[in-house]
């Protein structure tokens, strides 16, 4: 846990969203506020402050080592322990096998999706624990009331101060789905358990709101209308925009190779109830994939998923008639619900199909039935081949661009990059052979069984964390951070000016003027009316025709080193 969690976590500047991130819990740190999240100096609401509140408590207790945004990262350390825990919990639970525990640690930490985004200051680190978190208590909400109650409630409550309603409006809707899936689940204790849960989630949905509508109406009305409805609906204007048949892809490669095993045990599952099933389940799957497969092609309709969500509750429901309830059956409601909403939503981005891991992490630790040998055979052979593909490139890449000779490789990579200067570091590249060969024993002594295969995975992925950390670091670093630009501009303004006006320039860039300056920029798009009338403007190049002709100079241009766009400063004529 330790080697994947470590490594790029501590060592570099906040990149590309980060900066924003980083920007909010900045804030926190300066002015103490944990009510209202700001960012450059202006209200940011599209989230709750948990993350930036608890982000920047790490980063005052580790001031004294760490730059405050490494610091700050570390409270992605807290969060993953809360969701392998939960996980493992849950995983023990639905299954009944101890050993599923360690396996859904071990798969979950293998996704491909996961390992970026706890290696990055980001809100949904809190939210995936949170969900997790209450997931686990639903695997229990049918027998311990008490306990079910305190983590369902504990998590959503979580989910909804790290992301908004986005978390527990999805647990909220599984948990109103599994009493008509599951007679266990429309008892006394399961009800009790449900009460349990608004109570313990009572601080967290209340407590924070109604301190923001204390401090301003109109700030509660942006973030619950704009930002958490507005941006589901899409009548916000705000994020990416909806892709057709998006969460079907994204799943795939999110919870690669755990999908496929959780897709071997949902069928496995299938076959060995199928006696006890009604004969309409098998046709209808058939009739499923023939739907959904119509439904993409044409695009026919928004609710793409629809179809094999239907089924999976179908298929649930009968389980649970045909052989009694199984706590392993509440993971299908737990997918099928997520990816129906998400389908439903106006706005498609990887990063929201995290919550539905965990449900396929426990659907594949299900142990129904032994995954086939060729199966696991073939999957593990395919793993291997891309992981080493992989670490391949990242070792020879790196390789190619500090060997002491021009090549095609040295090139590309210098001219995207020419303030980079390659050095040859023997220290390094004798660490990366150690990593290789450390991978390599692994392959070697861990057998290619089913549970082999997820160790050898995620050995993998350890180490190509590793060689990316070890070899790429510095050049990401260079490419990435505004650091340099922003120390630059600020060596060139005027001893005397009232004040930086911009347009439209972003809340990264803002941020980090702010973090390494102490200068708040103030955007004009965002403040509208009551933006002060600067003697300084910063403008994008592809806005500089905002900085009227004969009246302003321009005193500095510049930009990051790996990118193309340019900044520049303007001052008033005297």
């Amino acid at each position: 846990l330790v080697l994947w969690a470590i490594p790029y976590l501590v060592g570099h500047e906040p990149f590309n969203d980060e900066a924003y991130t980083f920007s909010l819990i900045y804030n926190v740190v300066s002015t103490g506020d944990p009510v209202v999240p700001m960012a450059g100096g202006l209200p940011f609401m599209e989230k709750p402050p948990l993350y930036f509140v608890t982000a920047a408590t790490a980063a005052n207790a580790f001031a004294s080592w760490l730059p405050l945004h490494d610091g700050a990262r570390l409270i992605n350390v807290v969060y993953l322990l809360v969701t392998v825990i939960a996980l493992g919990y849950a995983a023990r639970q639905a299954s009944g096998d101890r050993r599923a525990a360690v396996v859904a640690v071990v798969l979950f930490l293998g996704c491909l999706g996961i390992w970026e985004v706890y290696h990055r200051l980001i809100t949904d680190v809190a939210l995936m624990a949170g969900f997790t978190l209450a997931l686990a208590g639903l695997v229990d909400a049918w027998r311990l009331p008490l306990r079910a109650g305190a983590m369902i409630g504990t998590g959503a409550g979580m989910a909804f101060m790290a992301k908004g309603l986005f978390g527990p409006g999805q647990l909220g809707l599984v948990a109103m789905t599994l009493p008509l899936c599951f007679a266990a689940c429309r008892t006394r204790t399961y009800w009790l358990s449900m009460a349990w849960a608004a109570l313990f989630s009572l601080p967290w949905v209340v407590l924070w709101p109604l301190a923001l509508y204390q401090v301003s109406p109109a700030l509660f009305d942006d973030w619950l209308w704009t930002n958490n409805i507005g941006r589901f609906t899409g009548g916000s204007g705000k994020g990416p925009g909806e892709k057709f048949g998006f969460y079907f892809y994204a799943i795939v490669w999110q919870a690669w190779p755990a999908i496929v095993l959780a897709a071997w045990q949902v069928w496995a599952a299938y076959r060995a109830a199928a006696p006890a099933l009604p004969a309409w389940l098998g046709r209808g799957f058939a009739a499923v994939l023939a739907l959904t497969l119509l439904i993409l092609v044409f695009k026919v309709s928004k609710m793409y998923a629809l179809p094999l969500v239907a089924w999976l509750l179908l298929l649930a429901r009968a389980q649970a008639a045909a052989q009694g309830f199984q706590p392993r059956l509440v993971a299908y409601v737990g997918f099928a619900i997520p990816l129906l909403v998400l389908s439903l939503a106006s706005t498609s981005t990887d990063i929201y199909a995290i919550v539905l891991l965990p449900s396929v992490i426990l659907v594949a630790v299900a142990l129904v039935a032994d995954f086939p040998a060729t199966l696991v055979k073939w999957l593990d052979r395919l793993n291997v081949a891309l992981l080493g593909a992989i670490a391949l490139y990242i070792f020879g890449s790196w390789f190619a661009l500090h060997v002491g000779f021009d090549n095609p490789v040295r090139a590309h990579f210098t001219g995207r990059l020419p303030a980079y200067e390659p050095r040859w570091r023997s220290g390094v590249f004798l660490l990366a052979v150690l990593i290789f060969a450390a991978w390599a024993w692994q392959l070697w002594r861990v057998a290619a069984t089913w549970t082999g295969m997820a160790w050898r995975w995620t050995g993998g992925i350890i180490a190509i964390g590793l060689l990316f950390d070890l070899l790429w670091r510095s050049y990401i670093d260079l490419s990435q951070s505004y650091t340099a630009m922003i120390r630059d501009m600020e060596a060139n303004l005027p001893a005397n000016y009232d004040c930086i006006a911009a347009f439209d320039l972003g809340e990264s860039l803002r941020g980090m003027i702010h973090y390494r300056t102490g200068i708040i920029v103030q955007d004009e798009m965002l403040v509208g009316d009551q933006a002060q009338d600067c003697d300084l403007r910063l403008l994008r190049e592809d806005i500089h025709h905002l900085a009227p002709e004969g009246e302003w100079r321009s005193i500095w241009w510049g930009k990051r080193s790996g990118d193309r766009k340019e900044y520049t400063v303007f001052q008033r004529a005297q």
